[in-house]
Parts: C-alpha cells; structure tokens; sequence
C-alpha cells in the first residue's frame, strides 16, 4: 500500500479565510463552500482539517488571526463538532478569559490605600488589552448574535454582561467609601467604558488602517476618565 501523501499545511490559508467569511455573513449563513473557495483550496483539503463548520468556527475562536509567519497549531482530530458542543466550548471559554484582574485586585485593596487615578488607568489599560487580542474572535461572535441566538445569549451573559457587572461593582463601592463621585448611573458609566474600549481595541481595526494606537490614545482617555470620575 502506498504511503498518505499529507496535503501542504494550508491551515493558515483556512483560517484567514474563514474569519473574512464568518465576519462578513456570520456564523450560520456561513457555508463551508464559501470558505474553501476564500481560501483556494478544494473541499476535500478543507474537510481534511476540519470535519464541520462548528469544528472550524471553534479552531478559529481559540486561535484568531494567524501572525505573520503564519505558524497555527494543528487542529483537533474530532469525529465532528455538533452546535451544542460548540456553545459549551464558547461558554468554558468566555467564563475562563471574561474576567477582569485588575478590578478583582481593586476590590481586595485596603480602603486607606486607594488611588483611583492609578486604579482606573489598570482597568482602561486591561480593557484595551483584552478587546485588542481577542479582537478577531469578538468581531465575528457580534456578527453572528443576531442568526445564532443561543451564541449571543452565552456571549452576553458570560463576556459582555461579566465586564460590566464588574465595573459597575467597582464603580458602586468607590462611589460609597468617597473616592468616585456620585454618578446619575453607574451602569451607563460602565456601559461608556467598555464601548468606548471596544472602539480602540478592536472596531477601528475593522477599516483599511488603524487610527489611533494605545500609546496614543490611552493616556487621554484614562486622564478624561479619571478627571470625570474622581472626588
């Protein structure tokens, strides 16, 4: 018997692919034909690496955007991947990497050692990192909230709604130990934070150049923060 003959490693070609497919059509109006034709390569070889589009749309939210060198790490050998594993791997995902360090460290700080210009520079600089590196997998989990209801109810409950419970708990306990003015709404103050980071973090990238970089932009939009917030 001859020996497999492994295909070339268009893996990186795949996944470049399919993140301007899925980020255009979102998840479900999204066919696999589609991506095999983005990425020039047949159905087969396609099929070769990932057994289904759940299988793929998984492989993508765990790797994102390839560097440029363009090295992945081979995908999982799965039989196939149906929706309701997938939303359970999205779910452990989301509650694993949605979580704010730098606010669980305010939170824990003794009530004389507190410096909110300090503290709210943390939780801006954390947000900007955060939206940034995970800026592939954010823009096509949005694209794909409206087809795929069940995918947004997991991406709202466990990564939108997570960050801003936090703040707003941040927020709240700054506000009664006098260190945060009081605020109309501390909910809509935590909403401004975080879609204000999502714009330079990831929406920005989304046109033909970037605009603003974190050196830039960071340190006016923590001074504008902080000059509104503080007592």
């Amino acid at each position: 018997m001859s020996p497999r003959v492994m295909p070339e490693n268009r893996i990186p070609d795949i996944v470049r692919a399919a993140i301007r497919v899925f980020s255009h059509k979102g998840y479900r109006l999204t066919q696999m034909d589609e991506i095999a034709e983005e990425a020039e390569v047949s159905k087969a070889t396609l099929y070769y690496y990932f057994k289904s589009k759940a299988h793929l749309f998984q492989y993508v939210l765990e790797t994102g955007m390839p560097d440029g060198g363009g090295l992945l790490p081979p995908p999982e050998t799965v039989a196939s991947l149906s929706e309701k594993t997938l939303l359970a791997l999205l779910k452990k995902r989301l509650k694993a990497n949605s979580r704010l360090e730098s606010v669980q460290d305010c939170l824990e700080a003794q009530p004389g050692r507190i410096d909110v210009g300090k503290e709210l520079a943390a939780i801006v600089e954390e947000l900007w990192d955060i939206t940034e590196r995970n800026r592939v997998q954010i823009v096509i989990l949005e694209k794909s909230l409206l087809e795929f209801p069940e995918l947004g109810e997991l991406y709202d409950k466990y990564a939108r709604r997570r960050v801003l419970n936090q703040l707003e708990e941040y927020a709240t306990l700054r506000i009664k130990q006098g260190a945060i003015r009081p605020l109309h709404s501390v909910a809509a103050t935590a909403r401004f934070m975080m879609e204000a980071l999502a714009w330079f973090g990831y929406k920005q990238l989304m046109g033909k150049r970037r605009l603003f970089s974190k050196s830039e932009a960071l340190p006016d939009l923590v001074s504008i923060l902080v000059q509104g917030l503080k007592a």
